[in-house]
């Protein structure tokens, strides 16, 4: 017969208690847990959806140029496969110098809108935490998650959430390279909606460059829907020297959902050729 002390006793409740959080906590369970946690754009509903997308510096330059019709030269098509696609809008007479200028304004905006995709695919238009795939190892500390997704030939990607699911740092290494991304989220109607995010770009430990963007909304067809992008670069050319500072202003309108679409597929770079609609 084994005789129990109160203090052997509460050291085996307290074990037991330890034991039993540990086997009920999984990926699994972390992920049922929160998914209802975030605003999204991508919900199952959604196959696909079209923007029209332009920028500051661009409505500058056309705006005594051409009338408000030409103020958005691209179509941008997002697919629930993770596919973005950008369709060139028809351009105002111009002559060739002014076409030139438009379509290098142009190029422009979507080099930018590409830098922040990956971003926006991760913070808002899917659901954070449905995107860690099934084999990814997940530790749980006192007030953090950890969760680290080791992908074949693209590196490592270590997700730090609060213990509640919101997600706080997104860290990607592959070789020397090193990019850590952090989010921040507005509570609105109860569930977590993606404000905007800051990247800081790190060569050999040290911070090369860092961007921060800034996301307004306008709540429409039962979702928040961005209409700005507002972005801050810094980057350090070479040691010693000043940091170059640039901001630009993206803006976004006209989204419609679930359109009449056919990708083709080809060995090219998504978003070298549309889709047909």
């Amino acid at each position: 017969m084994i005789k129990w002390t109160v203090a052997g006793l509460i050291i085996f409740l307290l074990m037991e208690i330890g034991h039993s959080q540990e086997t009920q906590e999984s990926l699994e369970t972390f992920k049922q847990q929160t998914e209802t946690y975030y605003h999204y754009l991508a919900t199952p509903d959604v196959n696909n959806f079209s923007c029209y997308v332009s920028s500051g510096r661009y409505i500058d330059f056309i705006k005594d140029r051409g009338d408000s019709s030409f103020y958005y030269p691209l179509k941008f098509i997002w697919t629930k496969e993770g596919n973005g696609y950008y369709v060139l809008q028809p351009f105002p007479q111009f002559s060739d110098s002014l076409r030139r200028q438009a379509l290098s304004h142009t190029q422009m905006i979507k080099n930018l809108f590409s830098d922040m995709l990956y971003d926006l695919q991760k913070l808002y238009f899917k659901q954070p935490v449905l995107q860690i795939p099934p084999n990814a190892s997940i530790t749980f500390a006192p007030d953090t998650v950890g969760i680290k997704i080791v992908e074949k030939d693209k590196g490592t990607i270590l997700e730090t959430y609060t213990r509640a699911g919101q997600l706080i740092r997104v860290l990607w290494k592959f070789g020397e390279q090193k990019v850590a991304t952090y989010p921040s989220y507005k509570e609105v109607r109860g569930k977590w909606l993606c404000m905007g995010w800051q990247n800081q770009v790190f060569q050999e430990n040290q911070i090369a460059s860092g961007t921060a963007v800034w996301v307004d909304y306008a709540p429409a067809q039962n979702k928040f829907l961005p209409t700005r992008l507002s972005l801050l670069a810094q980057e350090r050319k070479n040691a010693g020297e000043g940091v170059v500072t640039g901001s630009y202003v993206l803006f976004m309108k006209d989204y419609v959902f679930n359109e009449n679409i056919t990708e083709i597929s080809n060995s090219q770079t998504p978003g070298a050729n549309p889709p047909q609609q």
